[in-house]
């Protein structure tokens, strides 16, 4: 079906035009940023000229908790480009992942030393000061649904 909606692009060219343009915004992204293997999340570079640096509150340089995380996120609202792109997919689009502007992830007087051992033994990144730390693996409860969710909670329980 190659129906023109309202505006005159059929939707094959419209299709065709959103892939041009992903790929274009991914070779920038590469360009300035060097390779990323990750998921893409929908960032696009920033301006040239755009710099925002957080405002640590810890003397690490670095930020912490939900006082810090809040008020650098609100920093960055107040500066943060506006993206308008008629022929885009989505309405506005993000540029900055705060994460990566951390310097430090975890507050060196909260180690945890004590989980070393077995982390490094079988083989565990962990999530331990990462800003998802705590986000749900989707791919499990999709897996699962809810009543298998409930039910592995339960047997949990029992052991």
């Amino acid at each position: 079906m190659n129906m023109a909606p309202a505006g005159g692009l059929s939707y094959d060219d419209r299709l065709r035009h959103l892939v041009q343009r992903k790929a274009q915004q991914t070779r920038e992204k590469i360009a300035r940023f060097g390779h990323m293997d990750e998921d893409d999340l929908g960032l696009v570079a920033p301006p040239q000229e755009f710099d925002w640096q957080p405002i640590p509150n810890h003397a690490n340089g670095s930020f912490y908790g939900a006082a810090g995380w809040a008020e650098n996120f609100a920093s960055l609202l107040r500066v943060h480009p506006t993206y308008v792109d008629p022929m885009d997919a989505l309405a506005g689009r993000w540029m900055v992942f705060m994460s990566r502007r951390r310097p430090v992830h975890w507050p060196p007087e909260l180690a945890y030393p004590h989980l070393l051992g077995e982390q490094q033994m079988y083989g565990i990144i962990p999530g331990i000061g990462g800003d998802s730390h705590f986000g749900p693996d989707y791919t499990i409860g999709l897996k699962l649904g809810w009543g298998g969710l409930l039910k592995k909670v339960r047997d949990c329980r029992k052991q």
